[in-house]
């Protein structure tokens, strides 16, 4: 009785070692995944929100170089880089209000639910979009906070490039 019991323990730690490293390599792939999906919606789309940095998926193609927000990145690192080299990239620069918030709505720490509230937004508050990613923006608020909202209670508003706080650009 008392070998069958060990038996048993020992079995069930093997099928949680097992089940605990299935759900870290699942977890990792779907990281990956996504970060897969946000390249390829970047290259599709042609579009960053923010500052162009290098750690940036990076369009390689444009449809139009009439805009007068596209930017020439030549590849700095080579010399006599043709202008088939240069990627184009067009910058567009947001500012958010609340919509659908009757009461606040949460800034977190993380683009996730589960993640911390560092601040509360009350219904006309304004700022800046950072970034995007998935269903989430970076923002920075009127009063200097930085941290993540749902895209679904943030209306966007395409400002010139002056009126972007220039610490972020």
């Amino acid at each position: 009785m008392k070998n069958t019991i060990k038996i048993l323990i020992c079995g069930m730690i093997v099928f949680y070692l097992i089940a605990g490293g299935i759900a870290l390599l699942l977890s990792r792939r779907e990281a990956k995944s996504n970060q897969v999906d946000a390249q390829l919606f970047a290259l599709q789309n042609d579009t960053i929100i923010g500052n162009a940095s290098e750690d940036a998926p990076l369009p390689t193609t444009a449809d139009s170089e009439e805009d007068a927000d596209v930017a020439d990145v030549a590849d700095a690192g080579s010399e006599g880089s043709s202008e088939a080299d240069a990627v184009v990239v067009e910058v567009h620069y947001y500012a958010f209000s609340l919509k659908g918030v009757s009461t606040h709505l949460n800034v977190r720490e993380e683009p996730a639910l589960i993640s911390a509230s560092i601040a509360k937004l009350k219904p006309g508050a304004t700022g800046y979009v950072l970034s995007q990613e998935d269903s989430w923006s970076k923002i920075l608020t009127s009063d200097g906070i930085i941290g993540y909202c749902y895209n679904d209670y943030l209306a966007l508003t395409e400002i010139p490039v002056e009126d972007f706080p220039a610490e972020y650009r």
